[in-house]
């Protein structure tokens, strides 16, 4: 039986977790019909790293500042990666955004919602798609990106509230669901929520592994597949065909 292609639209194919076996990894993948993957930068200390990592494994490379890292970097270092994205080659802005379960105190929160404006500003200019991260923060963050104007881009690991998938929607973000899928009821109900043309599918490997005590890789993305088809009461093949098409949509690949 012929074997569906698939995207993994977001990973961290770069992260130390991988430095083992990474081949191996990549091998795994190809064989369970993924064919290519999002890698989204974290630290900027690291996206050097990305690049490399994407070009031995066929990765596409995106570059920003995580809003976790935000909390730790210093306001000079920030500025200066702010500086770096302005010029440098990517295939998109992020990760950013707010992240409200590590971010408790206002001026944390500031911290984010600053950097994440200045990640939006690149973006529109250099008309790249932003790589968006949320975690108990999806009223605001919608509330800044359409304030901000046309933006593009995408929202991994969606945990959000099934009826914010409109808003999301109506601002053109594509909408990314990982092993979470398989976990959570609201997510599921998020899912189904989604049109065909903006649904991304993702593992965000190593991390949200698709079973306890197990680390993510790519080749997960066939297990997460299989749940939303049958979620959406669709054939495998033409989701994983639909969502490649998405991500190639987005990131102005060739699929």
């Amino acid at each position: 039986m012929e074997i569906p292609l698939a995207f993994d639209a977001h990973n961290h194919l770069d992260f130390p977790a991988f430095d083992g076996d990474r081949q191996a990894v990549v091998a795994r993948a190809h064989a369970a019909g993924i064919n290519g993957w999002i890698i989204a930068g974290a630290d900027p200390a690291h996206w050097g790293r990305i690049d490399a990592v994407a070009a031995q494994t066929g990765g596409v490379p995106c570059h920003g500042v995580h809003p976790w890292w935000i909390l730790d970097l210093s306001d000079a270092a920030i500025s200066q990666a702010i500086a770096d994205l302005r010029t440098r080659p990517t295939s998109g802005i992020g990760e950013t955004g707010l992240d409200w379960f590590r971010a408790e105190a206002t001026q944390d929160r500031h911290r984010q919602e600053s950097a994440f404006r200045a990640h939006i500003d690149i973006a529109i200019d250099r008309s790249l798609p932003l790589v968006l991260h949320c975690v108990r923060a999806y009223p605001r963050l919608l509330d800044i990106l359409e304030e901000s104007g046309e933006v593009t881009g995408m929202i991994h690991s969606w945990s959000g509230p099934p009826e914010l998938i409109d808003r999301a929607i109506s601002l053109g973000l594509y909408v990314s669901f990982g092993a979470t899928l398989t976990r959570s009821a609201a997510v599921r109900r998020s899912a189904a929520a989604v049109p065909d043309d903006h649904l991304l599918l993702e593992t965000d490997a190593p991390d949200q592994a698709i079973q306890r005590d197990v680390r993510g890789e790519p080749q997960h993305l066939v297990q997460i597949a299989e749940r939303m088809a049958a979620l959406r009461k669709t054939d495998l093949a033409k989701l994983l065909a639909f969502t490649e098409l998405n991500a190639a949509r987005l990131f102005g690949l060739s699929p």
